[in-house]
This record gives structure tokens, C-alpha cells and sequence, in this order.
């Protein structure tokens, strides 16, 4: 069973020619992919990343700030939008580009399979990019376009994590476990791969916003991570309550204060500058911006901070919202058991999980 995204925004495709030039027919027509030579694949890793395997069976990868489709058009261009970013130590050694999200995946000469995350460290003009240590992922290649339960195969991603079934029916994570999504029994944001514990005999995988659930040859549905509070779960006692970050509503107005006063201090100098005679008012510029009002959050202990989604990106809470429903958040750091009958197909997205019963009815839960 597939559950289709009807949230999911458009996703252009990509156009490669005989010469092996690239491009993305996005909906408002072709635009060019700026790879450095003539390639031979390209594939989009998420709407901010593409990778391209080069006429030497190199890695050449394309990173945006924002969707790659827009940054190649001029009215959504801006000096940094997108990078091209080379791998010469892989030159000669990627023989094909493999299917992936978040992270970029290929194969190597000799056969393996690999994927690596782009990573990125600094900001500004000290900001660089490098692919992350790799790890292997010896049947993407045929998993991704499988659904037989004995070979390996990748689960949707939840953000920063990837789960997967191996040949042995178990499911192993790998990625940031923050939210409990790794299902090890840990929470740290340290990107490790580890085996969902006490989960056995698993033969299908469903994922969403940081949560993931598994299916087994018994018919049950086992999920960990943050896990939506309106899903079935018969272990509400296994949930680990998880508090967000405290408002820290004194230093927000204090950083507010801060910049009025500095707004002001920039509009005073600019007032005092001398206007050349016969010139238009040159202190016409002269008027203050806009500050916006930011929120500070204490973070001395472990926390999140919370957001809301908000159509691509996500918003702040208001103050009201933040003095209830956002003061803590529910995660189950280790797989606990939902209380659906006997399950043959399962599937998810966001915050939204289906499964199809032995009878052929279909159960939906939005959180």
C-alpha cells in the first residue's frame, strides 16, 4: 500500500541530453544545471541537493539555499543560491548514482554501495561543504525497487534519520537520534547506526515526521520516535515526556531593546550627514526599519525548541501557545506495539498513519 502525499510540492524532472548537459523542467520550463563537464546521471537527493556521476565517473553535487529549482531562476537568484561542490578523491570510482534522500548514494567500482550525508560546517564565507562519514548499504540497489521482505530495503527517511530492513528481518537506523527515531533507547543528535531493539521478524516499514513504525510477520505494528499521541499505542507509560525549551521572555525584549537602540543610533547618523547643496534631501533614507520581534529560549538543559509547521517551512508559537500545548512533546525512545488488528500493509506520512487489516478495511490516524 502506498499513502499519497497530497501535501507534497511539486518535484521537477530532470532532462539530461546526448551531450551531457543536465536540467530541471521545473513548472515554469528548463532550467540548466551548472555542472562543471559533461555527465553522465543526475539525481535529486532532496529539493536542495542533486549529485551528477561525470564523463570520468566522478562526483560533482549541486547544493541550494532554499529549492535548487528556484535558486536557477534569475528572479529567485542570489549571489550564493546554489554551489557546485567536487569530490576529486572519488574521481574514476563512481560507476553508478543510487537512489536516496537526504543523504547522497552510490556505487563504487568493485560494487558497493554507499551513501554519505552532505554535511556542512561555518557560516558565511567560512561555511564549507563535505560529505559525512559513509555507510554501506549493501542492497539499495535493489531495495528501493523492491518490496520483498528478504532483501534490504530503505523506509522513507523521518528528517536527518534513514531506517531500513535487513536480509535478517531487523531494522536499523541510522542518523541524528534527537526525537528516539534511531528506536536504540538513546536520544543524542550524534549521527550513528544502530538496530531498533527488541523488534524482530519485521517485514515492512512506514515512516513519518520523526516517527517510524515497523510491521511484522505477526501482524502487529511496532513504533518509536515521536510518535503522534492519536495513534492506537497500548504503552502509554513507555512514552518518555520530553520537555521543549522555556521561553525566555526577558532576554527577548532585552535583544529587542538592544536593536530599537542601535536602529536609532544608525538613524541619528545618518541625520548628521552633511547634504550637498543643490541635491535632493540626501536624508530621505534616513527612516528606521522594521525590528522584528524574535523569541529567546533557555537552553542550559537538554531541550527543543518548539515550531509549528507552517506550509514548506515552520513558524514560532505565539505565547499562547508556547504557556500550553508546546511544553512538552511525547517520545518513545524504544518500539512500543499500537493496538490495530491483524495488519497486512502499512504506510505514512507526516503526521498521518494507515494500515490495511486482515479483512481488507483500511485505519487512518492524523495527529
Amino acid at each position: 500500500m502506498q499513502l499519497p502525499d497530497v501535501d507534497a510540492a511539486y518535484r521537477p524532472r530532470v532532462v539530461l541530453d546526448a551531450e551531457g548537459r543536465a536540467g530541471l523542467d521545473g513548472a515554469v520550463g528548463l532550467a540548466t544545471l551548472p555542472f562543471s563537464s559533461p555527465v553522465r546521471e543526475v539525481r535529486l537527493y532532496g529539493a536542495d541537493l542533486g549529485c551528477a556521476r561525470t564523463e570520468h565517473d566522478g562526483l560533482e553535487c549541486l547544493v541550494a539555499q532554499g529549492q535548487l529549482d528556484s535558486q536557477l531562476r534569475g528572479h529567485r537568484a542570489s549571489p550564493n543560491g546554489v554551489r557546485r561542490l567536487r569530490f576529486p578523491t572519488l574521481t574514476g570510482r563512481v560507476t553508478r548514482l543510487l537512489p536516496g534522500r537526504g543523504a547522497v548514494c552510490f556505487e563504487l567500482t568493485g560494487g558497493a554501495a554507499t551513501c554519505a550525508p552532505l554535511s556542512r560546517s561555518g557560516v558565511g564565507s567560512e561555511e564549507r561543504f563535505f560529505l559525512g562519514a559513509p555507510y554501506v548499504a549493501p542492497a539499495a540497489t535493489a531495495g528501493v525497487t523492491t518490496a520483498r521482505a528478504d532483501l534490504l530495503r530503505f523506509a522513507r527517511e523521518v528528517p536527518e534519520t534513514t531506517c531500513w530492513l535487513t536480509a535478517e528481518r531487523h531494522v536499523r537506523c541510522r542518523g541524528s537520534g534527537l526525537y528516539g527515531e534511531r528506536g536504540d533507547g538513546d536520544t543524542s543528535e550524534a549521527v550513528r547506526e544502530t538496530r531498533v531493539a527488541e523488534l524482530e521478524a519485521a517485514i515492512e516499514l512506514a515512516a513519518g515526521d520523526r516517527w517510524v513504525c515497523a510491521r511484522t510477520e505477526a501482524g502487529e505494528v511496532w513504533c518509536w520516535g515521536a510518535v503522534p499521541s492519536r495513534f492506537p499505542s497500548s504503552e502509554s507509560e513507555s512514552f518518555y515526556r520530553h520537555p521543549a525549551c522555556r521561553f525566555d521572555q526577558a532576554a527577548s525584549e532585552a535583544l529587542r531593546t538592544e536593536r530599537i537602540a542601535a536602529e536609532a543610533r544608525a538613524v541619528e547618523a545618518c541625520m548628521a550627514r552633511p547634504c550637498v547643496q543643490g541635491e535632493l534631501d540626501c536624508h530621505l533614507g534616513c527612516a528606521p526599519g522594521v525590528v522584528p520581534y524574535e523569541l529567546v529560549f533557555d537552553r542550559r538543559e537538554p531541550c527543543e525548541i518548539p515550531a509549528i509547521p507552517n506550509q514548506d517551512g515552520s513558524r514560532w508559537p505565539t505565547l499562547e501557545e508556547l504557556a500550553g500545548a508546546f511544553t512538552r512533546m511525547d517520545l518513545a525512545f524504544r518500539p512500543i506495539r499500537l493496538v490495530i488488528p491483524r495488519v497486512i500493509s502499512i504506510a505514512g506520512r507526516r503526521n498521518e498513519l494507515c494500515a490495511v487489516d486482515a479483512e481488507g478495511a483500511l485505519h487512518c490516524w492524523r495527529a
